[in-house]
């Protein structure tokens, strides 16, 4: 077929040379329904040729239309067998399994995928990917597109492999009070991106306490802590540097009971405010964490 176009017709299919081109130009290939070649140019071969023995010792194996007039189905009962499988014997090879280019068209999408006929997929003729169901309802429970999960207690601490002009994008939770958020990797490090909600605990005790702030998500994070007796603090586990730390104590019983703050903890004029002493009542404490030192910002007293 060298210097001519080849037709490749479907199972039973009736496509004439003739509706792409003149017969000198198109070599028309007709595939039976078991898969197997059993015409070239309406000469019918006798017993037929399998599909994965076609082969084109030259090379490439070349199926083109000179004029498009007809849309070209596949169609067939495959049951759980793949209507179409690509598979490369070759394990150092390099070049793509599939490429689909619309060149030199500057409209036709590359790609589209319709499961049950609707549209979730799509490569656009300007090169903009778009994933799942576009318009969607509030109550849809299909259509969406995912990305991967992080188990609980985890923020992403890997480097992943590098793809030039591209970032990795993962959901993570860290299982304590439904904190959840996105994190990418720009500049070397895993970013919170932002999620819908900072962590809150609200805890009580005595004596040496620990105040577990416990997030790798940046913005505010905010500890409400009721003192049933004298309490000495501890912080562990900040937030990123340049997040805010919000702690409110709550006396309890009858009152008056003191709190003695981290040395990690900044005060005005070095000198920590005095707790409203009343029973119920509330104080709160807003900190600036730089990484290093909770630089305290404002606080609240006797609310």
């Amino acid at each position: 077929m060298a210097g001519r176009r080849a037709l490749l017709n479907p199972p039973n299919g009736t496509v004439a040379p003739a509706q792409y081109g003149s017969a000198s130009q198109v070599a028309q290939i007709t595939v039976g329904a078991d898969g197997r070649i059993i015409a070239v140019n309406n000469v019918s071969i006798t017993g037929g040729a399998a599909w994965s023995g076609l082969t084109d010792p030259s090379g490439n194996l070349s199926l083109a239309m000179a004029t498009f007039t007809n849309l070209l189905t596949w169609a067939g009962n495959y049951g759980a067998t793949s209507a179409l499988k690509l598979t490369s014997s070759n394990t150092t090879a390099t070049g793509a399994l599939l490429d689909l280019e619309s060149s030199p068209s500057t409209l036709m999408p590359p790609l589209t995928v319709s499961p049950r006929g609707a549209l979730r997929l799509k490569v656009n003729h300007l090169g903009d990917v778009l994933v799942g169901q576009a318009a969607m309802g509030a109550t849809d429970t299909d259509g969406f597109p995912y990305v991967p999960t992080i188990g609980s207690n985890s923020f992403p601490t890997s480097t992943p492999t590098g793809q030039t002009g591209m970032a990795p994008i993962v959901a993570y939770s860290n299982g304590i009070n439904t904190e959840y958020d996105l994190a990418i990797y720009l500049n070397s490090g895993w970013r919170s991106v932002g999620g819908a909600r900072k962590r809150y605990d609200t805890v009580s005790g005595t004596g040496a306490q620990t105040l577990d702030f416990n997030s790798n998500a940046g913005g505010i994070v905010t500890r409400e802590f009721t003192i049933t007796g004298n309490a000495t603090l501890t912080f562990s586990n900040p937030p990123p540097a340049g997040s805010l730390v919000v702690v409110t104590i709550i006396q309890s019983g009858a009152g008056s009971f003191t709190v003695t703050w981290p040395g990690t903890v900044k005060w005005t004029a070095a000198t920590a405010p005095t707790l409203t002493t009343t029973s119920g009542k509330r104080d709160t404490f807003t900190f600036l964490w730089n990484g290093s030192n909770y630089y305290n910002t404002s606080q609240q007293l006797n609310q």
